[in-house]
This record gives structure tokens, sequence and C-alpha cells, in this order.
């Protein structure tokens, strides 16, 4: 007994030291070699080399994430109701310390303006943040909120669009130069290009059917479906055209990291990767449920950063009382040969699933015992997954920086 408390004791110090511990990943007690008692060793001078560990999950060894914070919000009739609000926090990958950066409050002084909620979006270097500004939370539909760039320290703010748009969701370049910007109004939306210190806000698409305005890897071009058809829009020449001629609708795209390729879905939930100009396409085979009456239609979510998997996210829906009930699932496909891949040791619930890190593993949100994790998963040879890391963690879908 005395000899199991101290193994215990030995792998909780461990656990402090590596900062990596995880109760989803059995540990393994490494095997000590004492020296015999008669042997004397020579110490010889030696220089220390400096070694700089590679953080988890690559990129610059920290993330951005937005931390759940209970907030309150007064209605007209002077009572209130409680919902869960957002606080920006960086998190050290090597130490898994956290600090806060941003609150609602904090944003509230350094703008003089007050609001009922904020949420944030790092650009992908780390030194700027968007922040969506709720000034009225709606009972049903979407907020009334507005948009603002900010410096990580709150002194310098510029506005954009600050005139209640509804339902405008903002995206960033790849360079952290520029946004583009795709409001919604109906069954038409329009599609906006400003660059990160709010000048030069323009409208590039009118208000049409369009849907997924993505950036090219070079911050270079801008890409959208336009009823469904794969368009590109050129920055410099500042010209719309089409990418090519597809034979029925799409329903999504995503173009790779690099480029070179694309992934895309049809009308009928049949899903391609094919060159970046849509030709040689291969069928990735992946079981869609879906019937949800047309609504929540399947999407790709990200590429690895290695192009060698992408994740695709599914809705099925529960009916109860004519009302739809959606429940989101998601699958991971290799690219290669278009299979899906079976996750395997994952203990606990999950909860959401966030892409990749810059390493190429994938970055999953659960639960195990009431207690939140950011949850890393590599994908092995043989189209399965085993999970290497989790992070102490509550929040949403984290902004690794790279």
């Amino acid at each position: 007994m005395k000899k199991q408390f101290m193994i215990y004791i030995v792998l909780a110090i461990s656990f402090l030291l590596s900062a990596c511990g995880t109760p989803l990943i059995p540990n393994s007690t490494p095997t000590s070699t004492s020296i015999p008692s008669t042997l004397t060793p020579t110490r010889t001078p030696t220089t220390t080399p400096t070694i700089t560990p590679t953080p988890v999950g690559g990129g610059k060894g920290f993330m951005l994430y937005p931390f759940s914070v209970p907030e309150k919000y007064s209605l007209p009739d002077g009572s209130q109701i409680q919902f869960s609000g957002e606080a920006l926090y960086r998190l050290d990958l090597a130490t898994q310390k956290s600090s806060n950066l941003i609150t609602r409050e904090s944003f509230e002084n350094a703008i003089g303006k007050k609001f009922s909620s904020t949420l944030y979006e790092s650009s992908p270097d780390g030194t700027l943040i968007l922040i969506y500004a709720s000034t009225e939370i709606a009972m049903t539909g979407y907020d009334t909120y507005e948009t603002y760039i900010t410096t990580l320290d709150l002194k310098s703010i510029t506005p954009l669009l600050t005139s209640g748009a509804q339902n405008i969701h903002w995206v960033w370049s790849p360079d952290s130069g520029a946004l583009i910007g795709y409001a919604v109004k109906g069954t038409s939306a329009t599609i906006y290009l400003v660059n990160s210190d709010g000048s030069d806000m323009k409208i590039i698409r009118e208000p049409a059917w369009v849907s997924n305005p993505q950036w090219s890897w070079d911050s270079e071009k801008i890409y959208w479906l336009d009823n469904g058809k794969p368009m590109v829009f050129d920055i410099q020449t500042n010209s719309t055209k089409a990418i090519a001629a597809v034979e029925e609708p799409l329903n999504t795209m995503l173009y790779s990291p690099s480029g070179k390729y694309v992934a895309y879905s049809t009308m009928k939930n049949e899903f391609f990767v094919t060159k970046a100009d849509f030709s040689e396409a291969r069928s990735i085979s992946v079981r869609v449920e879906n019937n949800c009456q047309g609504k929540y239609p399947p999407r790709i979510v990200a590429w690895s950063a290695d192009e060698k998997n992408i994740l695709i996210k599914s809705t099925s829906c529960l009916v109860l009382f004519k009302n739809l009930i959606p429940k989101s699932s998601y699958s991971v496909a290799l690219v290669e040969d278009g299979t899906r891949v079976s996750f395997k040791n994952i203990q606990g619930e999950l909860s959401e699933y966030c892409g990749w890190s810059p390493d190429n593993h994938l970055v999953l949100l659960g639960k195990l015992d009431k207690k939140g994790y950011l949850i890393l998963v590599k994908i092995v040879e043989n189209y399965s997954s085993d999970p290497i890391e989790a992070i102490p963690y509550n929040g949403r879908c984290p902004m690794w920086i790279k």
C-alpha cells in the first residue's frame, strides 16, 4: 500500500512538471536505474544546451480563447435574464496558465458605451481582436450588434459598420491585413471588404444568393458561391469571374490551406475533393444524415494543415410537435482515398469539433467528470485516431496563433 502511495505522488509531480497530463490518456511509469555505490562518477564540465520545447499543438505556443462568464441583461419591463457571456483569455500552452485580456466591462470603459454582451475573434497573428458588441438581445431572431477592431490593450479601437447591422460575420485574411464581411438579410447576402485598420470599406458583391465567402492562402483573392456557382474576386484587379462550370449547384466549398485543392458538396449531399480549378474530382465517402427538410445542410468545416484530412459537419433532426430539433455530428475523411476516420480511446462527452491545430492534430472540446477539456487527437495511418493531449478548458473553440 505504501509503495502504491509513492507511485501516486511520483505521477502527480510528473503531471505538474510536464503540464500535459490528462485523465483521458493512460501514463506509463518509467523504470529507474541506480548507480552502484562502489562507483564514483567523474564529473566533466559541459555546456548545458538551451532547449526550446515544441509548443503543444504547434504555432507560437499560445492561443486566445473566449471564456464563458455569467451575464445579466435588463429587459424593458425591468426584469432581468441571465445568460452565458464571454471574456477573452490567453492560454500559454507550455505552462497551461491562463490570463484575462478583455472583458465586456473593460471594453465598455475603453469605448465609453454600454453593451449587453461581447464576442471575440482574433486575427491569425494574434495582434488584433474583432469584437462583436451586442446593443440589444433579441428574444427571437438575431441580436443587434456592432463590430469593432481593437488591439489587445484596447488602446486603439476602430468601428466597423456600427449601424446595427444584423447577422453579419467577418472573416480575417491569412495575413491579418483585411477582413471580408458577410451580411445576410432575408434570403440574400452582401459581401464587404475592409482593411484591418477600418479603411477602404467597400462592397464587392451586391445583395444576392451568395454563400461561403473565404480567403485565398495569399490574401489576394476571395472565393464564394453565387447561386451555387464558384466565383473568385481578384483584389488587385478589382474583378470577379467564375472559377469553373459545375453540373449542379454546390452547397459548400472550401479551399485547402495552400490553395492547391478544393473540397465541395453538392445539393445531393455528395462530397468531392478536386484540384483548385475543379478538375480531377475524387469522391469522399462520408455518411451524412440529413432529415431536416432542407435546413441545416452538411458543410465542410476545415482542412488539416497538411491537407490530408477534411472535417465535415452534418445535422440530423428530431421532429417534436412539428418543430425540428437539430443535432450536429462530425466526420473526418482522408483526402487521398476518401475513407472515413474512426475514433477510439476518447472517453467522456465530446461537445464540439474545432478543426486542426497548426501541427495537424484534430482539436476537440469535451467533458469528463463534469470538467471541460481541450483534446488534441492524432490521425494515424490505420484510419483511426488516438488522443495525445487533454488540457483543462472552459470556452468556445480556441484561436490558435500560428
